[in-house]
């Protein structure tokens, strides 16, 4: 085999490799359905005998570089602002910013907020919050190290522009 059959074949075989493939999910239990890489994680979803009205579901990379955690509730029974206090795992979530982002380009518009967990200051989070017309309440985290969640930014992005409340 020449060089350039060779390279050919190595850039054929990276580009396969980079190329992320999508299985559909949809939660019931939480109203909602996404997009998520068929190689993570699915922990289904959960809620606690303390507050069985908020439920939660979570999602990891199987390289661990990157986890998803999803907090839901219908809006008569808890708020906006309740949900996004709830602890993801005993980790509590600050920001010092009083910035907030909106997306603009998803079915369910959200905002958007970057910061870190109090317990572990050097991982990046990124927490979406939103209502949806279906009357729920979602707060979406993601997490990882940040080159982890810069380099995956379209992934996450496709997850975000996936999400859609059914009824």
């Amino acid at each position: 085999m020449n060089f350039i059959t060779v390279l050919a074949l190595l850039l054929l075989s990276t580009a396969l490799q980079a190329q992320t493939t999508f299985k559909k999910l949809e939660q019931q239990p939480i109203a909602l359905k996404y997009k998520i890489p068929t190689n993570w994680y699915i922990g289904g979803v959960q809620s606690t005998r303390q507050q069985p009205t908020i439920k939660s579901a979570m999602n990891v990379a199987t390289d661990y570089s990157l986890s998803m955690y999803i907090v839901a509730a219908p809006s008569t029974s808890h708020s906006l602002p309740q949900l996004q206090a709830v602890e993801v795992g005993g980790y509590t979530f600050v920001h010092k910013s009083t910035t907030i982002d909106t997306t603009k380009d998803t079915p369910i518009e959200f905002q958007q907020v970057i910061a870190h967990w109090e317990q572990e200051p050097q991982t990046m989070v990124l927490r979406f919050s939103a209502t949806t017309a279906t009357n729920w309440h979602y707060v979406v985290y993601f997490w990882g190290e940040p080159q982890a969640i810069m380099d995956n930014g379209k992934l996450l992005d496709t997850i975000l522009q996936s999400m859609q409340s059914v009824p």
